[in-house]
């Protein structure tokens, strides 16, 4: 793997706050591909954590992986809920890994070698804090297929890691206006946005079907009321793939027998509270998300919002995106954003003025 000396100081913070806003941005593009199976997903957001190796510190390496982490569920709604633990848990793990490979094997392994070894480690950690909010026999279930499509998305991740061209040159990255980055800290407009979210929470620690069943049918009214974008193929999937392997494990009175299965009503009540409160957890984040945004965009996050809004606002070229254009033409964005909130401010400041007299 080729080495590449470390750059040093506001530099090295540029670099890991561009290299977080890229992976949220490649995130959000992954989230538009169809998933065969429920919590697949295709390690997109890992491209730019291999590309930026070579050059970001273990300190700032660290940060952009947690900030990817941060920005990934903020951004896609689900900071509240039991996917934003699982998503911490494997991003810091692929993070530690990737760094420990890369310092011990770099001389005989390559960026897609890297890559292979972390995504296996983290998704056997995503597996493993899956296993406390669906069960074991659901994430069992799952580990081959999840295990097998990460093996073969890492390959290439590991090879489009390679081809990412903005991330060779992180010392070229230009600042960021403070006039577009930074904004003034705002508190939520709506507090009755995170009650939703506080009844799912005391459904899933009740642990009663019945609650659970309740808060979620509520929770998908409130979404359906709020508007609150959502895919509803997937959280239909996600709730029968909880609910079925649910029943796999029985316990209590048995209602029904087929062979070796046996169908207990404490598995039915097991399988209903599970997929009941995680689904509830999940829809009640994105509808209480939408105002917490408001908490993190200042000061040091708001390098990382502007250059994700950059990288957003321009349209997607699959064969441009890993070109040294494409963050030329983010900065571009950044830099009128920048010229417009100075004009902007010149003509109110002159407005004011013009007033006084």
């Amino acid at each position: 793997m080729p080495t590449r000396k470390p750059i040093d100081s506001e530099i090295q913070k540029r670099g890991a706050l561009f290299t977080a806003a890229f992976c949220v941005y490649l995130s959000a593009v992954e989230a538009v591909l169809p998933h065969p199976l429920p919590f697949l997903h295709y390690g997109l957001s890992n491209i730019p954590l291999l590309a930026a190796l070579p050059q970001l510190r273990f300190g700032w390496f660290l940060a952009a992986a947690l900030i990817k982490a941060l920005g990934q569920n903020l951004i896609g709604g689900m900071l509240f809920s039991p996917l934003a633990l699982i998503s911490f848990c494997g991003s810091l793990t692929a993070a530690l890994v990737m760094r420990g490979v890369y310092r011990m094997g770099r001389r005989f392994l390559t960026v897609i070698g890297v890559g292979v070894v972390s995504a296996f480690v983290s998704d056997c950690v995503r597996l493993a804090a899956a296993s406390v909010f669906i069960g074991q026999a659901a994430a069992s279930a799952a580990a081959v297929p999840f295990l097998l499509c990460g093996w073969i998305c890492s390959i290439l991740t590991g090879a489009a890691a390679v081809k990412l061209s903005p991330l060779n040159r992180l010392d070229s990255l230009p600042p960021i206006s403070a006039s577009v980055a930074f904004q003034p800290l705002q508190t939520p407009k709506s507090v009755a946005r995170m009650v939703p979210f506080a009844a799912a929470v005391a459904a899933a620690v009740a642990a009663n079907a019945a609650l659970c069943a309740a808060v979620f049918v509520l929770t998908i009214a409130a979404a359906i009321i709020l508007k609150v974008k959502n895919r509803w193929r997937s959280t239909a999937a996600v709730y029968v793939f909880i609910f079925v392997f649910a029943l796999f494990s029985p316990e209590g009175e048995v209602l029904f027998r087929f062979g070796q299965f046996r169908l207990t009503a404490g598995a039915v009540e097991t399988g209903i509270c599970r997929a009941s409160s995680f689904c509830a957890l999940v829809l009640s984040s994105k509808i209480a998300v939408g105002e917490v945004k408001r908490l993190f965009r200042f000061r040091f996050l708001g390098e990382f919002f502007a250059w994700f809004e950059a990288l957003w606002s321009l349209p997607f070229d699959g064969k441009r995106i890993f070109s040294r254009s494409y963050t030329d033409e983010a900065a571009a964005v950044l830099t009128e954003k920048a010229t417009e909130r100075a004009t902007e401010c010149g003509s109110s400041s002159s407005n004011g003025s013009f007033q006084s007299e």
